[in-house]
């Protein structure tokens, strides 16, 4: 049987079996998001609008970023 390294333990060395049980870390993606209206929700917000700007100002962007996306 194939063995695979416990990345959830972050211990070197340490494999477990395909079938044995994985052990994830907790999320803190839930503590992290507050609303629009903390500082990510800001952060976002400021962001989305250069990029529109960006896009405004030069048309063209919006064609190349798509293709990369697709490539």
């Amino acid at each position: 049987m194939k063995q695979e390294y416990d990345f959830a333990g972050a211990k070197r060395g340490v494999f477990r079996r395909a079938s044995g049980p994985i052990k994830l870390p907790a999320s803190r993606a839930e503590e992290a998001w507050q609303g629009p209206q903390d500082a990510l929700g800001r952060f976002v917000r400021a962001e989305a609008r250069k990029t529109l700007e960006a896009y405004r100002a030069r048309p063209h962007l919006v064609a190349e970023h798509a293709n990369q996306e697709y490539d």
